[in-house]
This record gives structure tokens, C-alpha cells and sequence, in this order.
């Protein structure tokens, strides 16, 4: 069936604007906070799923993704709590340092955790 646009526009209903609630700021702040957040646990989460899938060769190169969802989590966090504390300094990845395979798999699950406390929490 062949519908007309200029039809199915006439046929519509209509909403006077006027009766529409207005959200409160706090309420538009908040709902506003909690997108960034929940982006930002996406973010993390999918970095980490990233990281835990990557072959054993390119561990390496996926930390810098893991690194950089982590520090805009903290810029995620800064924002939503009010707090003006400057952003870590990121190190150049061609860093020296070698990675500790025990330590990372360590703040990975530290994460994890940190996402499931959060998920958990009474809104």
C-alpha cells in the first residue's frame, strides 16, 4: 500500500507544545551525567573486551586503546563529579617500560569490578 506523505501528515495527531512537561535543569543535568557515564563504562568495556581478545603479538599495541578509554574515564568522572583536577599526564607509548603481564590483567580485573559495583548501585 502507497502511502502519501501530505495525507499521513494532515491525519496526524498534534500536540500543543505548551502541554508538554518541562524537565527541571537538575533533571536534564542528571539524565545528561548518566549518558556520559554510561558511555564512558561502555568505553571501558569494550576496550577490555578488546585487550582480553587480542592474539598474545599485538597485547602490546592494544594497551594504548585500554590506556586511552581509562583516561577519558577519568576526564568522564571529573566532569560528572564537579571535580577540577588536571587529567594524568599520558607517558609516550614508545615507552621503555616493559609491560607486567600480572599487573595488567590486575587493573583489568580491578575494572571489572569497579563497572559491576557501579551497574549494582542503587540509582
Amino acid at each position: 500500500e502507497v502511502i502519501d506523505l501530505q495525507t499521513a501528515k494532515q491525519k496526524a495527531p498534534t500536540l500543543a507544545v505548551s502541554s508538554l512537561p518541562m524537565p527541571a535543569s537538575d533533571s536534564v543535568a542528571a539524565s545528561s551525567s548518566s549518558v556520559n557515564v554510561d558511555g564512558m563504562i561502555a568505553c571501558i568495556e569494550g576496550a577490555i573486551l578488546m585487550y582480553k581478545n587480542s592474539p598474545p603479538e599485538l597485547l602490546e599495541s592494544v594497551l594504548v586503546t585500554l590506556r586511552a578509554a581509562l583516561l577519558s574515564a577519568v576526564n568522564t568522572c571529573n566532569i560528572v563529579v564537579g571535580d577540577s583536577a588536571p587529567t594524568p599526564t599520558v607517558p609516550p607509548s614508545d615507552s621503555t617500560v616493559q609491560s607486567n603481564p600480572a599487573r595488567i590483567q590486575s587493573m583489568v580485573a580491578c575494572m571489572e569490578g569497579a563497572i559491576v559495583m557501579y551497574k549494582n548501585s542503587p540509582a
